[in-house]
């Protein structure tokens, strides 16, 4: 059967948040002088937003105040985002062929800040963060409410994404992948990570698939 709908990662994958992400954290976080590692990220990048700062403050209004703090950061500094180059002329294609939608680890609001501000969001269906679901990447519940929403089977849905949660949240889910590797901030997929179906090193490399399709 043929690919009906493609979902897209945001950050690392359209877009190029920089070091927004760790000036996030590190703002949501200053209160209580809280400085989190690279490794710390990657560990609350799977939590749902009620547990992500679990076991960094002491009590669960700590917690939600970060947490506020986080998506106010991010909602308001959402044009330092900005899209990789050929991401616009992507989109135009990829809209002709598929229906699109984002599935991103980050909160739903500043997800959509985001796209508004890079001015892309109207290629999409729909934009699932994790405050849409009750659990985050890896778990293919965000791909489930996409697919359900937009009526596709897993056998009409590719996943795009830089991260091992994407491309595990696709394998749980049942659909294809592509691993795309043009962030600077790629952390690479190790041997017990799954495998996507493709990897492209280039937006380019993504456009010159579609066209095949």
């Amino acid at each position: 059967m043929s690919i009906k709908v493609c979902i897209f990662d945001l950050d690392g994958t359209l877009i190029d948040s920089g070091d927004m992400i760790f000036k996030s954290i590190d703002h949501a976080l200053s209160p209580w002088n809280i400085k989190m590692t690279n490794d710390d990220i990657e560990i609350i990048r799977a939590r749902t937003p009620s547990e992500l700062f679990s076991g960094y403050l002491k009590t669960p209004e700590d917690e939600l105040t970060a947490l506020n703090r986080l998506i106010e950061f991010s909602s308001k500094h959402a044009e330092k985002s900005v899209f990789y180059d050929g991401i616009p002329e992507l989109l135009e294609n990829f809209n002709q062929h598929f229906l699109l939608a984002v599935w991103t680890g980050r909160d739903t609001e500043s997800a959509k800040k985001i796209l508004e501000k890079n001015n892309i969001d109207h290629f999409f269906k729909m934009v699932v963060g994790c405050t849409s679901v009750n659990n985050n990447k890896p778990y293919s519940e965000g791909i489930e409410l996409i697919a359900k929403e937009l009526n596709a089977t897993p056998d009409e849905i590719i996943l795009i994404g830089d991260h091992a949660h994407d491309i595990e949240g696709a394998r749980r889910f049942g659909c294809k992948s592509i691993h795309v590797t043009w962030s600077k901030y790629l952390i690479p997929l190790t041997e017990k990570d799954p495998k996507p179906d493709l990897t492209l090193t280039s937006v380019e490399d993504l456009l010159a698939w579609s066209k095949d399709m």
